[in-house]
């Protein structure tokens, strides 16, 4: 089966389509402009063809008249018209040059009697008769006559002797359709058909013109017409020689002056068509496949990463048009898409950390139960020591640290019930950070002494909070101990915070082993654990539950020095303004 024909294929086979029409559209123009000017240009030349008729009839009637005079300067022919011998001039007439093509020669005597004359000759012996009555020594005359072949010119003169006495006459007539169509032809460049009446003469039988109307023929001299007929069309020029009575026919045919040159131009423009549409074609391939075939793929990459959940990667727009416009709205797509595959996933977590609350509020309740006693034991004795220890003040002091230790456990017990039951309620006061940190270090430094290892604490004096100081001990508490016990003997544990314009960060920072990458997104979670022996994977969740309750963030990041970090980052509305001195009056 054959594939999907691709956009760019396409889009090519269109532009060949458009190609070849553009072609045939401007072979088409360029054929009409080119018959236009020529249909002008032989309107120009049929305009003066008139004057060529007049000159050349002129010169027509001139030339028959030196012919004439040419042939009655000949001894033999005056010799022969002296005898007045008819036999004698049938052998001699017939001999000259200028009466080889004449088709009426006729030879009469001083008183107009015929001597001899070319057979048929008496069809015009009345026109002939009429120009030899009143011949004057050295006049030429002239008559047109209708014979079947066509106008006959017949140009008529008297023949003098060497004594100037008049020995004769002589007449000579040639068909002027005949000579007349092959020299306008030759002079106008034109065909010619000449017409007497409603008669064409001359004219070839598959001619235009014996296809033209014969209204036309009777049109009134001087008009240039276009004539049609069975898809043929002329141009014609009626022009009437006055001298002989002839109607001259000019016919110019358009369409065959422009047929050589229309293949011609049919065959540039084909080569032309063609080079430039290959061109065209290369220079557009060239260019989508560069810009349009890029951005394509980048889409369809795109698509498929959609495909495969992998929403991470922008589609960036390639270029500022409608396939950049597409890229946005895909890169809009896979937004929304990551946006609901988010909700879906917070929903799912939200539902198993429902489901792990449970569980943790279970075991809250049994172990408030069951601590409830034994901590009421460990609280009475503690104060029974003290009593019969007053005298001692460092078991005083410790006996102060383990009833603190028990209230703490108490507390811890009662929160642990209220955060699986969603129930915690801040009491939130104003703290001093060195104070609260100093009890904290108080608190911690017993255990870390045991364990060799440092702690220390790095921040700005007299930084103020408004936070509730029990819980987020808690959490610092819970950060601590977790740095203490992946930390080996000899290391250093830091409590800090930094501050800037839009927070304040609480953090502790170990150089133990680290969080693996594997359980970092799910180290807050419930019943999660790093791999700490005896943990109870509850610290980290407890932690964070505080820290959002106070709008607060817990994040987890590598130490620089090796190990983590772990950050609590509260909003600046947490932060308290400096308290304000004046006249050494804290205010």
């Amino acid at each position: 089966m054959r594939g999907p024909r691709s956009l760019l294929a396409r889009y090519l086979i269109f532009l060949a389509a458009v190609v070849a029409a553009l072609a045939t559209g401007a072979f088409l123009i360029v054929e009409h402009v080119i018959q236009s000017a020529l249909e002008d240009l032989f309107r120009q030349r049929l305009a003066r063809v008139e004057d060529v008729v007049q000159e050349y009839g002129r010169g027509s009637e001139l030339v028959r008249a030196r012919e004439l005079e040419a042939m009655l300067g000949s001894p033999r022919f005056l010799a022969a018209l002296e005898t007045a011998d008819p036999a004698t001039l049938e052998h001699e007439v017939p001999t000259q040059p200028v009466l080889s093509s004449a088709r009426l020669v006729v030879v009469a005597d001083a008183d107009g009697r015929v001597l001899w004359g070319t057979p048929g000759w008496e069809r015009d012996g009345e026109a002939v008769r009429g120009l030899f009555a009143d011949l004057v020594v050295g006049d030429f005359r002239r008559a047109i006559v209708s014979a079947e072949e066509g106008p006959v010119e017949i140009v008529a003169t008297n023949v003098t002797a060497n004594n100037g006495l008049t020995i004769g006459c002589v007449a000579v007539g040639t068909v002027l359709s005949e000579v007349w169509a092959e020299d306008l032809r030759r002079l106008t460049g034109f065909d010619v058909v000449l017409t007497l009446g409603d008669r064409v003469l001359d004219v070839r039988a598959d001619h235009p013109l014996t296809l033209l109307p014969r209204t036309l023929l009777s049109a009134e001299p001087g008009r240039i017409e276009r004539v049609r007929e069975d898809g043929h069309e002329v141009l014609v020029n009626h022009v009437t020689d006055e001298g002989t009575g002839l109607d001259i026919l000019f016919v110019a045919s358009v369409q065959d002056a422009i047929a050589p040159l229309r293949e011609r131009v049919r065959r540039l423009l084909m080569l032309l068509g063609a080079g430039g549409g290959l061109l065209a074609i290369g220079l557009v391939y060239a260019f989508t496949n560069r810009h349009v075939g890029r951005q394509l793929h980048r889409l369809i990459a795109a698509a498929e990463r959609i495909g495969r959940g992998e929403l991470d990667v922008p589609v960036l727009p390639g270029s500022n048009d409608e396939l950049g416009q597409l890229a946005l709205e895909f890169d809009r797509m896979r937004e929304e898409i990551r946006r609901q595959r988010d909700e879906v996933e917070v929903a799912h977590q939200a539902r198993v950390r429902s489901e792990r609350m449970a569980t943790v509020g279970q075991m809250a309740a049994g172990i408030v139960h069951d601590f409830k006693n034994p901590m009421a034991v460990v609280l009475g004795t503690t104060d029974l020591i003290e009593e019969r220890n007053s005298d001692d003040p460092r078991l005083a002091r410790q006996c102060r640290v383990i009833r603190g230790q028990v209230e703490r456990m108490v507390t811890l017990t009662r929160d642990l019930l209220e955060y699986a039951r969603g129930e915690v309620a801040l009491e939130l006061s104003e703290v001093d950070l060195d104070d609260w940190t100093r009890e904290i270090l108080e608190a911690h430094e017993e255990p870390f002494r045991r364990a060799q290892l440092t702690l220390r604490v790095v921040g700005r004096a007299g930084l103020r909070l408004r936070i509730d100081p029990s819980r987020m001990r808690r959490v610092v508490d819970n950060l601590l101990n977790n740095a203490r016990e992946v930390s080996t003997a000899g290391q250093e544990v830091t409590l800090g915070w930094t501050e800037d314009r839009e927070s304040v960060s609480l953090w502790v920072s170990d150089h133990g082993p680290g969080v693996p990458a594997a359980i970092r997104e799910r180290l807050f979670e419930p019943f999660v654990t790093s791999g700490k022996v005896g943990g109870s994977g509850l610290g980290l969740a407890i932690s964070r539950k505080i820290t959002e309750d106070h709008g607060a963030r817990l994040e987890v990041r590598d130490a620089r020095d090796g190990g983590a970090t772990f950050v609590i980052i509260l909003p600046a509305a947490a932060r308290l303004p400096e308290p304000a001195v004046t006249g050494g009056v804290t205010t």
